[in-house]
């Protein structure tokens, strides 16, 4: 017998992906391991389900260490040269995010 992979909706992914992201925002301040565990699951559900992360999760975590990142605890983010500079201060990896003219 062929076993049949589930089929995720991916409304509810998004709901879930979400909700996992707030998750790990609030527990952050009382077990950091505990939000990393959050923002793996949340990117796991996403890649299953297909669903694309908005910019708003993506700058949320590392892309090289996918930890979850809070500005001026473990991120330093700067505006250089119309840019927006990430670094991660855990792994030390810094990436750029243009910034859009207004």
């Amino acid at each position: 017998m062929v076993r049949r992979k589930k089929r995720i909706d991916r409304k509810d992914a998004e709901d879930r992906v979400g909700r996992l992201f707030g998750q790990a925002d609030s527990v952050y301040g009382e077990d950091r391991s505990l939000s990393d565990r959050y923002i793996y699951l949340g990117r796991k559900l996403a890649m299953k389900a297909r669903v694309r992360l908005s910019s708003v999760l993506k700058r949320r975590f590392c892309p090289s260490c996918y930890r979850y990142l809070r500005p001026g605890v473990n991120c330093r983010v700067r505006l250089y040269r119309g840019r927006l500079v990430y670094s991660c201060l855990l792994c030390k990896k810094q990436w750029r995010m243009p910034v859009g003219r207004r």
